[in-house]
């Protein structure tokens, strides 16, 4: 069974394969990226992970506003295995 990926903010439910090829093609923006975990809380069956996410651009360029804001994301497990992904911001 394939849970979806969702991405409240953008009112985004995806599949595992759309996420994938979403995550990658964000990342490929990127010339460099740090994340800095700052909070994890675990659950029943979840982990919320709390983080930022500093990146550079290809040209070199960063957005300190961007890379200053607080990210969000939910795991939920079914079985050992991810069942779904939230993200916030």
């Amino acid at each position: 069974m394939h849970l979806p990926k969702m991405h409240p903010r953008f009112n985004a439910v995806l599949s595992k394969e759309e996420y994938k090829k979403g995550l990658l093609n964000y990342l490929g923006q990127y010339g460099k990226c740090d994340i800095q975990i700052t909070n994890i809380i675990e659950g029943l069956n979840a982990v919320t992970v709390e983080y930022l996410h500093p990146c550079v651009d290809q040209q070199g360029n960063t957005d300190e506003k961007e890379n200053k804001q607080k990210l969000m994301t939910l795991f939920e497990f079914s079985g050992g295995k991810i069942k779904r992904i939230r993200h916030y911001l």
